[in-house]
């Protein structure tokens, strides 16, 4: 009789045994995927200062492009009067 008594407590403590290895299991789990987390917010944070620098560096190359395209093309036009001009003269 004892033993029929006592079979309630130890299914429980079992279950208790049970749901503590699975707390156990989710709680490594969830500070794997913390560190997962922090590890793919830095990659994040350095992506995002490479795409910093690489608009930074578009920017330039962009506004030393239209610099030498006005250069060029005020060169064009100048030659271009330069012609019309000897033209007019023959």
């Amino acid at each position: 009789m004892a033993g029929s008594r006592t079979k309630p407590i130890d299914d429980l403590e079992k279950q208790v045994d049970r749901l503590l290895n699975e707390f156990r299991k989710k709680l490594k789990n969830n500070t794997g995927a913390e560190e997962r987390l922090k590890e793919l917010k830095a990659e994040f944070n350095r992506q995002a200062k490479e795409l910093d620098r690489l608009r930074r560096k578009a920017a330039e190359a962009s506004g030393e492009l239209d610099l030498q395209y006005r250069r060029k093309r005020e060169e064009i036009q100048s030659r271009l009067a330069n012609v019309l001009a000897r033209l007019e003269v023959l």
